[in-house]
């Protein structure tokens, strides 16, 4: 029962912040939620948590919100008045009203109106001027000024008002240089100056804000095939301004201000080697770590740059990730890292969990645990059966008994 202790203690400990530990010989301790906990389906395709702090799942059938206790699930309704177009759900971000707008696989983008618990859909399959490509949605972005940027499979980038009309777009045109690499829209992401980057099918394009013209980026002769011909998979600006790339085959790479180029591969040495060059997602946490979603696990680069940490899958611990093929990252309010897989549902790690461990103690085996409660002046209070009530201390720890304190 010691994954309870490893959990319940951590939820009553401080996690924001929170680094992994530097021992590797630790596995990493996830607990799983999936369609027997209410989940309405098991590969999880984006996380958000709102600004009331509800979770938002994306699947590929059903829309989720996570109370912390429990899922409310909207399926597909498009016959119903206000209901929701499509359950095939990409992406979601939300907007500064606290809207929600998400990415659908076959009918545009579709808006969660808060106030009133409908959908309104937009780009959809009722209007017969956008094409099925522009109506393949992949990826969102709300950007500062407000504007939806929609991402599409193939109909290139198109650009919202906060009302939903049109605005602008952008596509590619085969035999001219500039403008967009490749129609087919994977990750977008706006820097500091506001220019929005742009991963797509066939590399990197940039679009300048401020002038309306997009450029393809180009590196050098080492590393032009990157942005020229590899697909972009994900894309993040660190806070220290730098770009991390996450590709389909060839990795990631974390592009610095001053123009180096970093390279993470399963082809590196073990300081940058990965689990997988397929990179699906790519997060920065509270403590300045760096996680890569991967077709097979995690790994995780410290703020040195070294990968301090993989994850994979592993049948005979169920306290492993739910499933190697990782979709998703997000790292909530109180610095939960949600991991969304594909078939696997979605896996929570707790970082105080790390500090504790996730293997029974040898004066803990065999014993039933019940219950924890906050100790006076700190730590926590296990409840077991066979051994009473025992003190922990902040790092798991064990002081003494209750039985025995004056």
């Amino acid at each position: 029962m010691f994954l309870t202790l490893a959990f319940v203690c951590a939820l009553l400990l401080p996690v924001r912040g929170f680094a992994l530990s530097d021992d590797q010989n630790i596995p990493m301790a996830f607990e799983q939620f999936g369609v027997r906990s209410g989940l309405s389906q098991n590969t999880v395709l984006d996380v958000t948590q709102d600004s009331m702090g509800f979770l938002w799942i994306a699947t590929e059938s059903g829309l989720n919100r996570f109370d912390g206790q429990g899922f409310k699930v909207y399926y597909r309704e498009p016959h119903k008045p206000g209901g929701l177009a499509s359950d095939y759900i990409w992406d979601i971000e939300e907007d500064a009203s606290g809207d929600l707008w998400l990415a659908t696989t076959d009918s545009g983008v579709v808006r969660w109106n808060r106030a009133t618990d409908t959908f309104d859909t937009f780009l959809s399959e009722n209007n017969a001027a956008e094409s099925d490509l522009r109506r393949r949605i992949q990826t969102l972005l709300i950007a500062t000024d407000g504007r939806i940027w929609v991402g599409t499979g193939g109909g290139g980038v198109l650009v919202l008002s906060q009302d939903g009309d049109k605005v602008a777009e952008y596509g590619h045109v085969p035999g001219i240089n500039s403008g967009l690499r490749s129609n087919n829209i994977l990750a977008m992401v706006e820097a500091e100056d506001g220019d929005i980057w742009i991963g797509t099918q066939a590399g990197l394009s940039r679009l300048d804000v401020a002038s309306g013209d997009v450029e393809p980026v180009r590196g050098d002769d080492a590393s032009d095939a990157l942005f020229t011909e590899t697909l972009i998979s994900s894309l993040l600006f660190d806070r220290q301004g730098n770009l991390w790339i996450g590709t389909f085959d060839r990795g990631a790479f974390k592009w610095s201000r001053d123009g180096s180029l970093t390279p993470y591969s399963t082809a590196e040495d073990d300081d940058r080697r990965v689990t997988h060059n397929h990179v699906r997602d790519i997060l920065e946490d509270s403590s300045g770590q760096i996680w890569l979603a991967t077709q097979h696990g995690l790994s995780v680069v410290n703020a040195a740059g070294r990968v301090e940490r993989r994850s994979l899958h592993d049948s005979a611990n169920r306290l492993s990730l739910a499933n190697d093929y990782a979709m998703s990252l997000f790292e909530d309010d109180a610095g939960m890292i949600w991991v969304g897989t594909r078939g696997g549902g979605i896996s929570r790690w707790n970082p105080r969990s790390m500090a504790l461990g996730p293997r029974t103690p040898n004066w803990l085996s065999g014993t039933h645990v019940q219950a924890f409660a906050k100790a006076p002046g700190g730590g926590v209070y296990m409840g077991t059966l066979g051994q009473g009530v025992v003190r922990l201390d902040e790092q798991g720890r064990k002081l003494g008994y209750l039985e025995d304190e004056p």
